[in-house]
C-alpha cells in the first residue's frame, strides 16, 4: 500500500525518536494529499512535529475507474498495486485482482 508520510518511518536523520503517530484517512474523493496536509497542520499547531509521524494511506482505484473518485495530485495506481472500487475500500471490502485483501486488513498491516 502506498502512503504519504511526514518522515521515513525507518530512518530519522535528525536522531529524534518518534513516539507518536497520527494516521489520517482520506474520504471518498480520495483526497489523501489534502488529508495529509491537514494532519501535518494539526500536529504543527500542537508543537509535536519533531516526535510525531503522520501517515496517510492511499486506497488505490484502478486507473480506468479513478476519474470517478480522484483528486488532482494523488498518484495513480500502478500495475501491481492493490486496488478497490470507489466505495469498497471504505466498507472493508476486498481488493480487486488475485491478491484479495480487505481494506481493513491492509490498514492493520500498515499500523502493526
Amino acid at each position: 500500500m502506498h502512503y504519504f508520510s511526514s518522515v521515513d518511518p525507518k530512518v530519522r536523520e535528525d536522531g529524534l525518536l518518534v513516539t507518536n503517530a497520527l494516521v489520517v484517512m482520506h474520504g471518498h474523493p480520495r483526497d489523501v494529499n489534502k488529508t495529509f496536509n491537514a494532519g501535518l497542520a494539526a500536529i504543527k499547531r500542537r508543537d509535536v512535529m519533531k516526535n510525531t509521524l503522520v501517515v496517510a494511506p492511499i486506497y488505490q482505484v484502478p486507473r480506468d475507474k479513478a476519474k470517478k473518485c480522484m483528486t488532482k495530485g494523488v498518484p495513480l495506481a500502478r500495475a501491481k498495486d492493490l486496488t478497490w472500487t470507489c466505495q469498497t475500500w471504505m466498507q472493508g471490502g476486498l481488493s480487486n485482482g488475485p491478491k484479495r485483501r480487505s481494506s481493513f486488513a491492509v490498514m492493520d498491516a500498515l499500523i502493526l
